[in-house]
Formats: structure tokens, sequence, C-alpha cells
């Protein structure tokens, strides 16, 4: 204790500072944190131990905020060397320092930092009005915080299911939110500037995180310009708003800039009659370009297609198609082709969607095939109505011959046959409801979109 025998002096203001350190094999929160009777952290804490707890503590204040009454007095704080083991998790936080101020019935987060299990950050930031009088108590808790982290696995934070040591006593922890729900809780209205090499949360693996994120209340998360970059995956770039307000999902309102995505990499999956889909198993290029979509996210962090809507306005190259079933289904018509797996060169196109519905525009692409102009509409339940004109090379043999011969005599309707350049191309039109595929061959026909699907 720093001139503790001034405290009692009202006309001098005096520095006043307590240091103290604590190192213990183990602490039982309830009894630590116990004053009274009352226990002074949230009650899901009661049963939690803390072990090998080490700390170095310095609060500074003055005689004259020490005789303040009713209210906290104005002060610094220092906690240095830091580490401790929790009950429930099981990593070790270790070299953890934190210097702060309260002023103002605010605390200021000068910086904190530390490390736990693979995990290291630092930040620092402002809480407005967290200490809580009678001037306060009826304001809103609102932060500014600015995070670094090189790894930040929140995963290591989480008690999942079959995990962690069993419980010393026979009660259980108390759980305030679904721990398999990552939206089931309030979030807290906050300001952060984010900066982190790579961060895990559930089954979310995103790298180079960076940007301006504001959480309000209702679970309502405004991202301006954040950006996701991996060299691995490539870049994203986020403007929007992420609506969790429901507490069971969250909708992605926003617009999206990609820049160099290898989809063959991307571990994202959609949900596809009730099964999870990853994009990576048909689809396989590098992308650039704008999506404007509004996308529902599950609680497992895929994105249900059935409800979502948007544009995609992108640029493809070195692509591949790879199990996609109109394709597929035509090289089973033709049946001396196999077309499970079509490279090309360039695709640039707009893609629609709506609520589990797809429209294709016009378009064309240098394929191992040859040059395809192809067109469409189709829905996640497997109906769809294509165009696609393809080389006569690819028809050629019996399935031509079958068609010629339907056509004998008729050798002048050139609207069968699609010339372009020095080739020339027939018309293969398909449509399918669930699995049965029909096919016609050259002649005009027009589109009809499947039922409850139109376009603008």
């Amino acid at each position: 204790l720093t001139n503790y025998a001034d405290y009692l002096q009202t006309d001098t203001e005096v520095p006043m500072a307590v240091e103290a350190s604590l190192a213990s094999e183990q602490i039982n929160v309830k009894d630590f944190f116990t004053v009274n009777d009352k226990f002074l952290l949230p009650k899901n804490y009661e049963e939690e131990i803390l072990k090998d707890v080490a700390i170095s503590a310095k609060v500074s204040t003055t005689n004259f905020e020490l005789q303040k009454e009713e209210l906290l007095p104005e002060l610094e704080l220092q906690l240095t060397n830091i580490g401790f083991k929790t009950h429930y998790t099981p990593v070790a936080f270790k070299d953890i320092f934190l210097f702060a101020s309260i002023k103002d019935n605010n605390v200021y987060l000068n910086s904190l930092f530390g490390k736990f299990g693979r995990s290291d950050v630092f930040l620092n930031g402002q809480f407005d009005n967290v200490v809580a009088t009678k001037d306060t108590l009826s304001r809103p808790i609102r932060s500014r915080v600015t995070f670094n982290s090189g790894v930040l696995d929140l995963n290591e934070l989480v008690k999942h299911e079959g995990t962690g040591e069993p419980l010393p006593q026979e009660d259980s922890l108390p759980v305030t939110g679904d721990a398999s729900n990552p939206f089931a809780d309030a979030f807290p209205v906050t300001e952060f500037q984010l900066n982190i090499g790579e961060l895990n949360y559930y089954d979310a693996n995103i790298r180079q995180l960076s940007g301006l994120v504001q959480i309000d209340s209702n679970n309502l998360v405004h991202l301006h310009e954040v950006k996701l970059h991996s060299g691995q995956y490539g870049t994203f770039e986020f403007d929007g708003e992420l609506d969790a307000s429901s507490r069971k999902e969250a909708i992605l309102d926003a617009t999206i800039l990609v820049s160099d995505v290898d989809l063959s990499k991307l571990n994202v999956t959609y949900v596809q009659e009730d099964e999870e889909v990853k994009i990576s198993d048909h689809f396989e290029g590098i992308v650039n370009g704008e999506i404007v979509a509004n996308v529902p996210v599950l609680q497992d962090f895929s994105f249900d297609l059935n409800r979502l809507t948007g544009k995609i306005k992108a640029k493809m190259i070195e692509g591949a198609l790879i199990n996609y079933k109109p394709l597929e289904e035509m090289g089973n018509y033709f049946q001396n082709k196999d077309l499970n797996r079509v490279r090309f060169d360039t695709l640039k196109n707009i893609m629609i969607f709506n609520r589990g519905k797809i429209l294709l525009p016009f378009m064309t692409i240098n394929t191992t095939l040859g040059s395809i102009n192809l067109m469409g509409f189709q829905t996640l339940a497997g109906d769809m109505e294509y165009d696609i004109q393809v080389p006569v090379k690819l028809v050629a043999g019996s399935a031509l011959t079958s068609m010629f011969a339907k056509r004998k005599g008729d050798d002048k309707k050139e609207d069968e046959i699609i010339r372009a350049g020095k080739g020339k191309y027939v018309t293969v039109h398909i449509s399918a409801k669930g699995e049965e595929y029909n096919f016609k061959l050259g002649k005009k026909h027009v589109l009809v979109a499947p039922p409850g699907f139109s376009v603008d």
C-alpha cells in the first residue's frame, strides 16, 4: 500500500496505489468471487475451477477518488504475468498483460495481450457506461475495440459435447444458449476494427480477416469493407448487413467482391434436397466478379439456396463442369460421349438466383467439346429447361443419323444445324423433371421456365 496514511486527507490530493501478487494451484471461483453471500460473476461460472493461477496487479488512484460516495473511483489498473487453466476449457491462458483505466463511468482498455492455446490476441478499446451508477443504469453499454490476432481459435473456448474433464460435483454447468447455435445468444453492442490472420469458429475457418464490423442491438451486424483473404482460397470483400435477430439463423444481405477465388479449393457448402453439397464437387476454376445477394446462413454456416436471392456477375477461367447434370445426361443420350467433366477456358456471364431457381442467360463457352452456346432455367429440385448448341461432331454417329432420318428429304431447313465460325452446330433441347430427361434435336424450341419461376 502506497501512501495509505493519507487516505483521510481532505485538503491535499495524494496519489495512492495497491500492489499485489497471487499464486495458487487451484481456485474455486464461487469461493473466491463471493462477497457477503453474493456471487459477483454470472451464474454460469459458479462451478468453474481455475488451476495453476498466477497474477500480479497494481491499482493506482488518489485519496480524493477513494473518498467519493456511491461512485467508483477513477483509477488505473495493471494486471501482469497472468496465467491460468479453466475446468471447462482445456487450454492454458498465459503471458497475459492488461493496462486499463476507469474514468467518467467508462472503461478504457489501453492494451490487452496474451495467449490461450494456439491463439494470440492484442486489443485496445473503450467501453461506455460499463460502470453502473444511478446516472448510467438506463444508458446502453457500448464498446469500440481494435482487435489484432495472428491466430484466433474460438473453438478452443467452446465446451463441445464429449470433451473436457468430468465435473467434480454432481451439478452440471448451466448453459445460457445452445452450444451448437452460434446465433442463440445476444451479441454485444460493439464496433470492431479487425485484423486477424486466422479465425476458427465452429465449422468456419477464415483467413486474413480485416475490416470494420458494427454490432447493433438485436443481433444486427454491419459489415464495412470486411476482407477475407487467403493465398489458397482467394479474396472476398463484404459490404452489407448480417441479420441474426431471429436467433435461429442469419441473413446476409450484402455485396461481395471476389478475386482469384479457386472453386476447387473453396470449402463452401449449400443445401440441396436436404443434403449438403460442396461447390468444389461440381465446379473448378478461378473466379473474379461481384455477387449481390440475400443469403440465409444456417447454424453450421452453410447456405440455404432454396431461399437465396441474388445475382452473380463473374468471369471464370481455367474451369471445369464436373458431373453437371444436363451435360451428363446429354452424354448418356449420345452414348459415345463422356461429359462428366468438361473443361473450358473462359466463362463470363450473369447468373440469377431466385429462391431455389436459377437462370442462366445466353452464353458462349469454349470447351474441350468445342464452342458451346448455352442458356436455360433450373431448380434445385431438378426441374430444368436448357437450350445447348453443340458442334455437330459431338452428336456424330447413331444419334445424328437418327435425327436426319426423321428429316429425310428436308435438307433446306438450316435452322436445325447452327453455323458458327467455320463449324456447324446442332441445337439440343433438354427438359427434365426430377430424374426424367427428354431431348429434342434440330428444331427451334422456345424455352419455357419451370413452374413457379419468372424472369423480369
